[in-house]
């Protein structure tokens, strides 16, 4: 589950969650592995660090609003 969150969920391309679970389930099936559920699959996006994953799949000016603030003296 991890490996299709890393290469396919968090990209630019901006897949959503069923999306990404539904490629997720269909590589299950050939594999005759059992998928996880949607409910599973979501509750593991969620866990990921979100200024890595808006990092990914938005872009670097997208993140700025979760990094930590600092302030800076001049």
């Amino acid at each position: 589950m991890g490996e299709v969150l890393d290469s396919d969920y968090e990209t630019l391309k901006q897949k959503t969650r069923y999306a990404s679970w539904a490629g997720l389930k269909l590589a299950c099936e050939k594999q005759a592995v059992v998928a996880p559920s949607y409910k599973t699959f979501c509750i593991a996006v969620k866990k990921r660090p979100a200024l890595n994953q808006t990092l990914k799949r938005q872009g670097r000016r997208a993140s700025y609003k979760l990094e930590t603030f600092y302030w800076s003296w001049i």
